[in-house]
């Protein structure tokens, strides 16, 4: 075996060596127009080129990236293919291309593409699991919802781009489009992730009826109130997209807000005070309060929306994302002891991006220096970016040999579950 197959295997086994990187690098070409026109580099901007690319590369190269790494440890099933890996990445190269062409619906077509290949990779694994036995946790559910509002968006956006459906409906394709995914994906995977790795997850009982009929009528139940609460929350963040359609800001981010309260709240992470543990996970439980906010203040000040939802995609999505991207690649490296430690990289993240938070809302008091602030805002993002991808690069490369690493998945897995 040469080097470059060797190199493809450990990346199909863990495709986050692969995508986090180009999340980075599509998260500094997304955010780096700001910057380029505030110079004097470029002669236009775009805003939808802006939060086409963040959204729709950016942040999915990270959940892809951590889903086909997780999943397949996760069912114990098989791990990506190399088909699987290549077809991610050439889409997200072609939406990334098509954007800066102005190709938009180009782009979205290729996203459609990607979520159709994204359920093909979790029904072939889902089908693995089912025959050796076993359920997945209830949080997943948040997956398939995801989903759906993506392909609906998409679907209602391209429509209503080519008139086929009223003209109000754009707005609640290109939101639901570039913000349903996301949401819900924060929502479930962050909502059974984040108290795992707090230490503060729900412990199952061990009692000695677990075999009664009793017992499992009550199992029963309880797996469905969970089922409907889940699937109540996820059709009323649908709803939500419409009710905005239709003008309603203020109650449309009330809906949201409402339900990430209600998610996180079921998790034990949104109330009270984190508990001793490392600053990635502290960041992590402190992103969940930066999601609610920012809905919770678009409900308040409606006509700050756009500038009140980037302390919900700075402060939330993209702080929630370096931190748990740090555990995965230390994690995956061997390093996982380096997480106890408050590492140099998190503090330079954290106030990279809070300061870049604070430059964005300072363009609600400064509008007449609009473009020199988000210079600035952009500028301090892309230097944590970089400094954090520096920080992985080496990391990337370490792969533990086969006993440390079974060792390693075996010792995560008991402490994860237990």
């Amino acid at each position: 075996m040469n080097k470059f197959q060797e190199i493809v295997n450990v990346i199909c086994r863990e495709p986050y060596r692969l995508f986090f990187p180009l999340g980075v690098w599509m998260g500094i070409v997304g955010i780096s127009p700001w910057l380029l026109y505030a110079l004097g580099l470029v002669d236009t901007y775009s805003g939808m080129f802006h939060s086409s690319i963040q959204m729709l590369v950016y942040m999915h190269c990270f959940i892809i990236g951590f889903l086909m790494t997780f999943i397949p440890r996760f069912t114990g099933t098989f791990y990506a293919s190399r088909a699987e890996v290549f077809s991610f990445l050439f889409l997200f190269l072609g939406m990334a291309g098509s954007l800066r062409a102005e190709r938009w619906q180009t782009a979205q077509i290729l996203y459609l593409v990607w979520l159709f290949l994204l359920i093909v990779f979790l029904i072939r694994r889902i089908r693995v699991r089912e025959r050796k036995g076993g359920k997945p946790p209830l949080e997943l559910i948040w997956i398939p919802i995801a989903i759906f509002h993506a392909f609906v968006g998409t679907i209602v956006y391209l429509l209503a781009q080519e008139q086929i459906v009223p003209n109000w409906m754009l707005k609640v394709g290109r939101s639901m489009m570039e913000q349903g995914f996301l949401i819900s994906i924060v929502l479930g995977i962050g909502g059974f992730l984040i108290p795992r790795i707090l230490g503060i997850a729900p412990i199952k009982s061990s009692g000695g009826c677990c075999e009664s009929c009793a017992c499992a009528a009550k199992k029963m139940s309880v797996t469905l109130k969970s089922v409907l609460f889940h699937s109540g929350c996820g059709l009323a963040l649908f709803t939500s997209f419409w009710v905005e359609g239709l003008g309603f800001i203020r109650s449309a981010y009330l809906i949201k807000g409402g339900v990430s309260i209600l998610q996180f709240s079921s998790a034990r992470i949104f109330f009270g005070l984190p508990p001793q543990v490392g600053l990635y996970a502290k960041l992590a439980w402190f992103s969940c309060r930066m999601v609610v906010s920012g809905f919770v203040l678009a409900a308040i000040f409606p006509k700050y929306s756009i500038e009140m939802l980037h302390i919900t995609f700075i402060g939330g999505f993209s702080l929630m994302t370096f931190a748990i991207g740090t555990m995965v690649v230390l994690s995956h490296a061997g390093q996982a002891e380096k997480l106890k430690k408050p590492l140099w990289i998190l503090w330079i993240i954290a106030a990279a991006l809070g300061f870049s938070l604070v430059e964005r809302l300072l363009t609600i008091f400064f509008p007449g220096a609009f473009f020199r602030i988000l210079a600035m805002a952009s500028a301090l993002w892309i230097v944590g970016a970089a400094a954090w991808l520096i920080f992985i690069l080496p990391k990337l490369f370490h792969v533990p040999d086969e006993d440390e690493f079974a060792k390693m998945h075996e010792q995560a897995e008991e402490k994860f579950n237990h």
